[in-house]
C-alpha cells in the first residue's frame, strides 16, 4: 500500500501450484501466519513514504481463497496485524468468520479446540502489546502455565526475530531490526515447553530457521516467507516450506515432514509458492539445525521427514 499489486487470476494463482501440500493427510489444524488485513478500510497509519515501513491490505474477497486451500486458523499476532488499524483488524476477523477460519492474536486470547477428545489451545505472540508480548518473558510463562492448567496440549505460535538473510541462525540473548527489539527467541521458545507449550512455530525473519527437539517437543524457530505476491526474493528469502507435524495425545512429537517449496523469483508470479523437487529448503534447515542446535535429537531425513530418535518413537506406539 499504496501500490496495487494483485497475483494475477484476479488472486486465484496465490496458492495455485501448493493446495495440495495443505489437503495431505487430512490434518487436523491448517495454521497459517496472516500477515496484514483483509478490508475495505484505505487509511493506514504507518508512512510508507519513507521506505523503511509497509503496510499490508488485501481485497475481502481474497478470503475465499484461504478457504479453499484448507487454511482453518490464522495467526494475528504480527507487526502488520494492524496497519489498518482497529477496523481492519476487526474486519479480517468478521471475513474470517464469515468463511469459517478461526484465528487467534489478542492479548490473552486462547482459541480452543477439541481434537480427538483432547482439549486444544492454540496461542500467539509477538513482539508488540497489542498481542501477547514474547518480550515481556516471565508474564508469558506465566500466562502460559495458566492455559495449560485448563488444556491439553498448547500449540503455540509466535512472530519475532531479525529479518533477512543475515538473520538465518538464532542467535543467544536478544535480536534486533532497525533498532527494534525482537526478541530472546531460544530462551522464550525453551521456556514456552518447559512451561506447558507443546509445540512452538515460529515467522517473522523471512528466511527459514533451524528446528529442535527439546523436551520432546519440536520447536519450528522460523518457517520464513510463504506466498508473499511481488516482494523481495533475493537470496535465501524465496526458500519456504509447509509442516507437517504430528503430536501423540500427550503432546510429543511423533513425526512430521518438510514440504519444500521455492518462490517464483521473477515475472508475473514473483513470490508466488511452488513445489521445489531439488529440497533446497530441506538441505537449508538441515545445516542450520546442525549448527545451532548440536544437542538436538531431532532427525532430519534428505527427503524432508523429521523423526524423534527411534527410543522415543517405539515408546509412543506403546
Amino acid at each position: 500500500y499504496p501500490e496495487k499489486r494483485l497475483p494475477p487470476e484476479d488472486g486465484a494463482s496465490i496458492f495455485k501450484f501448493v493446495k495440495e501440500y495443505l489437503t495431505n493427510g487430512n490434518p487436523d489444524i491448517v495454521m497459517g501466519n496472516l500477515e496484514g488485513s483483509i478490508t475495505h478500510y484505505k487509511y493506514t497509519h504507518k508512512d510508507v513514504s519513507t521506505g523503511r515501513y509497509w503496510a499490508f491490505r488485501m481485497p475481502p474477497e481474497y478470503v475465499k481463497y484461504l478457504k479453499e486451500a484448507n487454511f482453518t486458523v490464522m495467526a494475528m499476532a504480527n507487526n502488520h496485524a494492524y496497519d489498518f488499524g482497529e477496523i481492519g483488524y476487526q474486519e479480517t476477523r468478521d471475513l474470517l468468520d464469515s468463511v469459517g477460519i478461526k484465528y487467534v492474536g489478542k492479548k490473552r486470547e486462547v482459541l480452543q479446540l477439541e481434537i480427538k477428545g483432547k482439549k486444544v489451545a492454540v496461542i500467539a505472540f509477538s513482539y508488540f502489546d497489542t498481542s501477547n508480548n514474547h518480550l515481556r518473558i516471565e508474564e508469558s510463562m506465566q500466562w502460559i502455565r495458566e492455559v495449560k492448567a485448563s488444556n491439553d496440549i498448547i500449540v503455540l505460535t509466535f512472530h519475532g526475530g531479525a529479518e533477512g538473510d543475515k538473520a538465518l541462525h538464532v542467535p543467544y540473548g536478544m535480536e534486533y531490526h532497525w533498532g527494534e527489539k525482537r526478541g530472546r527467541l531460544r530462551e522464550f521458545c525453551r521456556k514456552a515447553i518447559d512451561n506447558g507449550a507443546d509445540i512452538v512455530i515460529g515467522h517473522g525473519p523471512h528466511v527459514v530457521r533451524g528446528m529442535e527437539l527439546y523436551k520432546g517437543r519440536l520447536i519450528a524457530y522460523s518457517l520464513g516467507n510463504f506466498a508473499t505476491y511481488s516482494m523481495g526474493t533475493k537470496g535465501h528469502v524465496k526458500y519456504t516450506l509447509i509442516l507437517h507435524a504430528e503430536m501423540g495425545l500427550s503432546g510429543n512429537f511423533v513425526r512430521g515432514k518438510i514440504i519444500p517449496l521455492m518462490q517464483f523469483d521473477e515475472g508475473e508470479l514473483r513470490g508466488i509458492p511452488y513445489y521445489d523437487a531439488k529440497c533446497n529448503t530441506v538441505k537449508l534447515i538441515q545445516k542450520l539445525s546442525r549448527e545451532d542446535f548440536k544437542d538436538s535429537k531431532l532427525i532430519i531425513k534428505d527427503d524432508g521427514t523429521l523423526e524423534p530418535p527411534y527410543v522415543e518413537r517405539i515408546g509412543e506406539e506403546f
